[in-house]
């Protein structure tokens, strides 16, 4: 699942490797909220940074691998990997 078009906010574009279609939903709902926030506040993300995105979930942010050069766009693209409270400092 991904964004398009954010980069006409001067937004990254967010994508995730759902399991399947029941995960659109929760999907949908973090990358619309994360875009309204970033948009509002002016705030920034980039490869490596986190946000909290529920009570003990986490959205850990990367570059696309190469491998995933179907999400190359005109504009900057996020992996988004949810990860839990404790994984969030895991090296």
């Amino acid at each position: 699942m991904r964004t398009y078009g954010a980069d006409c906010f001067g937004l990254p574009d967010f994508a995730a490797h759902a399991q399947g279609h029941h995960e659109g939903q929760k999907y949908s709902d973090i990358f619309n909220n994360v875009l309204r926030y970033l948009l509002e506040s002016g705030a920034e993300m980039a490869a490596g940074h986190t946000m909290q995105v529920g009570k003990t979930t986490f959205m850990k942010l990367r570059d696309p691998l190469d491998d995933e050069y179907y999400l190359q766009g005109p504009g900057t693209t996020l992996v988004v990997e949810l990860i839990e409270e404790d994984e969030c400092n895991a090296h």
